[in-house]
């Protein structure tokens, strides 16, 4: 399997599955609303990303996932995400980070895991409203909270 791609679909529900050795991206959701990704597995051999959160989406909620090995930040919401929650997951082991929020405003990530990544446990870039709240963050190999490139009076938290 290449990857999983959906793109325009609102109140999409993806949970409980499985992905191991994804060839790309194992999950790309874009220019959706309400799209909620729950309790799924992502482990094994992945060149980028394992879930990401992209151009536009709304009201996304990714929690309670598993992230295992693979290559770039498990978890990213970048291009647009507005209102999304990350929120309960595992994300251990990555070559690259943990979970980023690039170009996204008024998300929250909170009660995650995430550990022994290569680089960046969280990282916060050019994104509005940011919270970032009640995480375990441990032995990832650069900064824990990483917050760089926000405007001039952005609040992040």
């Amino acid at each position: 399997m290449l990857s999983i791609a959906i793109s325009g679909d609102d109140n999409l529900m993806l949970t409980g599955n499985q992905v191991r050795d994804a060839r790309g991206a194992a999950l790309v959701i874009e220019r959706t609303r309400d799209a909620a990704v729950l309790s799924n597995l992502f482990a094994g051999t992945m060149p980028t990303n394992a879930i990401r959160l992209q151009d536009g989406s709304a009201g996304g909620l990714i929690a309670g996932n598993v992230v295992l090995t693979g290559d770039r930040s498990g978890i990213v919401v970048r291009n647009g995400g507005h209102l999304t929650l990350v929120r309960n997951n595992v994300v251990w082991q990555r070559d690259g980070g943990g979970i980023a929020l690039i170009l996204s405003d008024c998300a929250e990530v909170s009660g995650n895991l995430v550990i022994d990544n290569e680089q960046k446990g969280i990282e916060v870039r050019q994104s509005l409203g940011a919270q970032v709240t009640d995480n375990t963050i441990l032995s990832n190999h650069s900064a824990g909270i990483w917050v760089s490139q926000q405007a001039a009076g952005a609040e992040t938290l």
